[in-house]
């Protein structure tokens, strides 16, 4: 214990509350015929406020462990559904795209039966066009031409 103060120091004291250490308070009361002082001692209470303190830093701590977590959570569910719409996406699309491959195909290889073709014939072809804007007689002819063509092509 502290020892006591002397009594012109007593008299200076300008409030009620005064700390005399970091555990220790002197406190003052005015009576009738003067000042009763005590000294109360607070270290149980700033043990406490301690504790307190690391109490508030630990929760705070884990609030912000919960908050990462309920983003993180978030996300799955987010990406979950994501997945589960793409999902529903593709089995319904399935059949079309099947028969987009199945038309493409056929398509290749139509185009690849017409590169087959002389290329004579092709740029033929073009010319006859070019012509049949010019004459329409020579349409008629090249059309009967064309058909005389794809018959025997047809034929052969």
């Amino acid at each position: 214990m502290q020892e006591a103060l002397p009594q012109s120091e007593l008299r200076q004291i300008r409030q009620d509350t005064v700390h005399l250490g970091d555990d220790t308070l002197l406190k003052r009361h005015k009576l009738r015929r003067g000042w009763v002082f005590w000294k109360e001692d607070i270290s149980a209470l700033n043990q406490i406020r301690k504790e307190l303190e690391l109490t508030r830093d630990e929760l705070r701590d884990t609030g912000d462990v919960l908050a990462a977590e309920n983003a993180q959570h978030a996300r799955w569910l987010r990406l979950t559904e994501e997945n589960r719409l793409y999902d529903m996406m593709e089995t319904q699309t399935a059949r079309q795209i099947a028969m987009l491959r199945d038309l493409l195909a056929e398509l290749q290889k139509t185009e690849d039966s017409r590169q087959s073709q002389t290329p004579a014939r092709a740029g033929h072809h073009h010319r006859d066009l070019h012509q049949a804007e010019k004459q329409p007689d020579f349409c008629r002819r090249a059309a009967r031409r064309n058909q005389c063509a794809g018959a025997s092509a047809v034929s052969q």
